[in-house]
């Protein structure tokens, strides 16, 4: 049996070499009529992704502001938690202390919204790999998490700033 790619053509027992064309072939026949070709979307020469495609490489299903937001704010959490951990360790202070788990010397208490925060990034992450699969990319309910997700992690950031002394509690032995 033969199989009819563009410009080739090659016998069905060869599956590498069928995987091998279809990858080579270009991808306007993929997008279908009309969709392909140079009427990039805007100036940044990405094509626009029609309604019911699946997100390609390039792409992304969740914002990267939103990621960069996300990663931002636990950054700073880390750095403030390796200050607290600083301030509250007895002199002399040395490295084997310093990264000794069975030594605590601060309790963190997470806030509420933080909570909420955790809880609706994790949504936001299971709802952002499955639209693809689902076809569901494009959807306002997932644009409308995704500033739902910004708001609660901003507040998030905003409470640990605010209320920063209230959720650590030093431990004195």
């Amino acid at each position: 049996m033969l199989l009819g790619l563009p410009g080739r053509t090659l016998e069905a027992a060869s599956g590498r070499a069928w995987l091998a064309a279809a990858r080579d072939r270009p991808a306007e026949p993929l997008l279908g009529r009309g969709e392909g070709g140079p009427q990039a979307s805007g100036r940044s020469g990405r094509r626009r992704r029609s309604p019911g495609r699946p997100v390609g490489p390039g792409e992304h299903p969740q914002p990267v502001p939103l990621t960069y937001m996300i990663i931002s704010r636990d950054v700073m959490l880390i750095a403030a938690v390796f200050y607290v951990r600083y301030r509250t360790l007895p002199t002399p202070r040395t490295l084997a202390k310093y990264f000794n788990p069975c030594y605590a010397t601060a309790r963190l208490k997470p806030t509420f919204i933080s909570k909420v925060n955790t809880a609706v990034q994790l949504i936001l992450v299971a709802a952002s790999l499955a639209a693809p699969v689902f076809n569901y990319a494009d959807s306002i309910y997932l644009q409308i998490l995704w500033c739902f997700t910004a708001f609660t992690t901003a507040a998030s950031a905003y409470s640990y700033y605010h209320y920063g002394r209230k959720t650590v509690q030093v431990i004195k032995d």
